[in-house]
């Protein structure tokens, strides 16, 4: 699910302008499998698969694996079509 998400964010030219602003690590979780995402000026520099002993990252994403099945289908379903909608189904 996530092998493909470095190459895919980086050939977007107009997704890494948007983040050029921003540098951070974060954990992403799916089910029981966590990565850690690295982005420095809007571009994925490195996903690492875990798992982690004491990750150090800004925030968390969690949700279950089915959910993010869903979330990065290239036409979400309603409700797992952007993180809010997933809060709000408190996914």
């Amino acid at each position: 699910m996530l092998e493909a998400l470095q190459a895919r964010v980086n050939a977007d030219a107009g997704l890494v302008r948007r983040g050029r602003y921003l540098t951070t690590t974060f954990l992403l979780q799916a089910g029981d499998i966590s990565w850690l995402v690295s982005i420095f000026e809007g571009r994925i520099v490195s996903v690492t698969r875990g798992p982690f002993v004491m990750p150090s990252s800004s925030f968390a994403l969690r949700a279950s694996e089915a959910d993010w099945q869903q979330f990065f289908l290239a036409k979400p379903p309603p409700g797992s079509n952007d993180l809010m909608a997933l809060v709000r189904r408190k996914a």
